[in-house]
């Protein structure tokens, strides 16, 4: 039976303070399978950094201790299916799943794996983090960063060279 969010949440709240604040534990696979499912749900854009409610912007604490956990945890690799080599703490977002038909990525774009990327989205070489959701009809152009958790909406132009900033930490 598939968990809940609120037993993830539960889950990514207690592993975080177990093994990234109080190292009362040592990581094991139990904590990183966890972490990983908070990427996981926000590369399909199911769970966000951020959610618009009532008019403000809500942070998700514990999307942002899911995220900051997954990269405590990993080890850094070497990414052999990136045509150029890398090495992460984090995936390329289509190193597995390699379905790109609604999506434009010219190289050598980076988009790492716990992105969100809509339909009708283009990036010209550009610098996507985990954490990052970019709704439909977004254009990314040359050497633009979208950071950790920032939120982009449908159909903006982030211009050449921009930055737009995401902060995972401090937890806020």
């Amino acid at each position: 039976m598939d968990k809940s969010l609120l037993q993830i949440k539960d889950e990514v709240e207690h592993f975080f303070h177990s093994v990234c604040v109080a190292k009362s534990e040592k990581a094991s696979d139990a904590h990183r399978n966890a972490f990983y499912e908070v990427v996981a749900l926000l590369d399909k854009g199911i769970v966000r950094v951020a959610d618009f409610l009532n008019g403000k912007w809500v942070t998700n604490e514990w999307v942002k201790k899911g995220i900051l956990g997954y990269i405590y945890c990993a080890e850094a690799r070497i990414l052999p299916d990136y045509p150029v080599l890398y090495q992460d703490h984090s995936d390329y977002k289509y190193q597995k799943n390699r379905d790109v038909s609604t999506v434009r990525i010219v190289p050598p774009s980076h988009v790492r794996f716990g992105s969100y990327i809509g339909s009708n989205v283009v990036l010209m070489p550009s610098f996507i983090n985990i954490g990052a959701y970019i709704d439909d009809g977004v254009m990314v152009d040359t050497f633009a960063s979208i950071g950790s958790g920032a939120q982009i909406g449908k159909n903006v132009h982030i211009s050449a060279g921009s930055g737009i900033g995401g902060v995972l930490e401090p937890i806020q």
